[in-house]
């Protein structure tokens, strides 16, 4: 009997350390493409993608159901193959149909947001309508210093991109409620019970005004405008107070000595 069970121990044992022995070499195994995969070079994971694609059956265009993006071409500046990568590009990364049009095909799609690049002289650079969803990039100014091709090629689809930010809600809040949010109507404005900012891109103003030397508003303390150095002079007592304790000579300076054997 103990002859029995031995065997059937050392049965039990040797499949608990071939399990084990399994798994760590799936783990290591595991670890050794992640490894692999870290190391790899941008072509070999550009080849490793493509082969997964084609063993996917390659890539087919979807058709298009809804509202598109239409870019809308109206000056001879700019060509459809000019933007054509980028138009790519942008598909892929807003998830959203976008079409390069021109003024006799712009009809047949149902257009969501318009961008249109023309020119348009001294008009700004980016007008946009984000309430209406349409946004016109002026090519004029971004050529009004006769940049090279592809300097102007590289402005164009950089305004491109800003413009279909602005219009389609890049400015919108994460925060909410807040009135930076998708707004299409007056009922909508009606609805946004919040009639101010949220921090968030209260943040961002702040941050563009003091980029551009805005002028500082608000108001502050007789005190603390006496240490920024600006106040006015004193009206009050209160005021002729703080005015000469902020402007008084210390009674007790700091004094500077110099050991020349230290030599400090």
């Amino acid at each position: 009997m103990k002859s029995c069970l031995l065997a059937i121990a050392v049965v039990f044992s040797s499949v608990l350390m071939a399990e084990e022995s399994a798994e760590i070499s799936v783990q290591n195994a595991g670890q050794s493409t992640k490894t692999d995969k870290r190391h790899m070079t941008i072509e070999e994971r550009k080849a490793q993608r493509a082969a997964r694609i084609a063993a996917d059956g390659g890539m087919v265009d979807r058709p298009v159901k809804g509202k598109v993006i239409c870019i809308l071409l109206k000056s001879d500046k700019v060509a459809k193959g000019d933007i054509a990568d980028e138009i790519v590009n942008m598909c892929r990364m807003t998830r959203t149909h976008v079409e390069v049009v021109d003024s006799t095909t712009q009809s047949k799609y149902p257009t969501g947001c318009l961008i249109t690049l023309a020119e348009m002289g001294d008009a700004p650079t980016l007008l946009c309508a984000p309430e209406d969803f349409w946004a016109t990039v002026n090519l004029s100014k971004l050529a009004k210093d006769n940049p090279a091709p592809e300097l102007f090629k590289t402005r164009v689809i950089k305004e491109l991109w800003r413009a279909v930010g602005y219009a389609l809600g890049a400015a919108n809040s994460q925060q909410q409620p807040c009135l930076m949010r998708p707004i299409r109507n007056v009922a909508d404005l009606d609805s946004e019970k919040v009639a101010i900012l949220t921090p968030m891109p209260m943040m961002a103003v702040a941050q563009t005004s003091s980029k551009l030397g805005f002028a500082r508003g608000g108001q502050s303390t007789y005190r603390a405008a006496c240490r920024e150095g600006w106040a006015p002079s004193p009206t009050n007592d209160i005021q002729k107070v703080i005015w000469e304790e902020v402007h008084a000579k210390p009674t007790n300076p700091i004094k500077i000595t110099f050991d020349p054997v230290k030599g400090e």
